[in-house]
């Protein structure tokens, strides 16, 4: 019976602690300045750069550094970024909303195999230079450059060619980045600029 209760003890603690994992696989606590990892702004960074967290909501999330770019794009909730900066050894993370400023890694490392610049989207406005937790798993809100889908759930995305905003998947274009979980609005705003808001699975790290 003690035993009964101290497991779910330690199982109701663990869906509350939260954690970092390292590409090591060493975890510890993390630092989520307003609570909720979606709304961090955070002026200097608070946590290693790069490292994935598990919030209580289910959803992985990375810790970067947000940048602008040359055409200083400014964030938007559910915006996808693209990496400026990436690189282990050196601890750099830094993503940017300008897609010209992106460059390509590679699923197979080394330069070859599949292109791919997709950092992780966005969870609210970010101000240029600070660092925040930008979402790579999970059931979140995307921006995508699609309209009037009526039948548009199962949808799958990739990065494409546009500030903040995904579309529809093309293989050339490398993997999947989410998958719409809606039928797809009609998009009533800018009909040359359409970021329009779905709900998505977000496959960019498995959640």
């Amino acid at each position: 019976m003690l035993r009964g209760r101290l497991t779910l003890r330690l199982e109701s603690k663990m869906a509350d602690l939260s954690y970092i994992r390292y590409s090591a696989g060493f975890r510890e606590a993390v630092v989520i300045t307003t609570g909720d990892p979606r709304t961090v702004n955070d002026p200097a960074p608070r946590n290693p750069l790069g490292i994935l967290y598990r919030h209580s909501d289910w959803n992985v999330y990375r810790y970067v550094k947000f940048d602008w770019g040359t055409d200083q794009v400014a964030a938007l909730e559910g915006g996808c970024v693209h990496w400026k900066q990436l690189s282990y050894a050196n601890g750099l993370f830094t993503v940017t909303s300008d897609i010209s400023d992106s460059f390509d890694t590679y699923q197979s490392g080394g330069g070859g195999g599949v292109p791919f610049s997709v950092a992780g989207f966005l969870g609210n406005v970010v101000t240029n230079g600070h660092y925040c937790w930008v979402q790579v798993g999970g059931i979140g809100m995307i921006l995508a450059n699609w309209s009037d889908e009526p039948t548009g759930a199962g949808l799958l995305f990739d990065g494409g060619s546009y500030d903040l905003a995904v579309n529809g998947w093309n293989a050339s274009n490398g993997p999947a980045v989410a998958q719409s979980m809606q039928p797809i609005p009609v998009w009533t705003g800018d009909p040359d600029v359409i970021r329009n808001p779905i709900q998505a699975r977000i496959l960019i790290v498995y959640a």
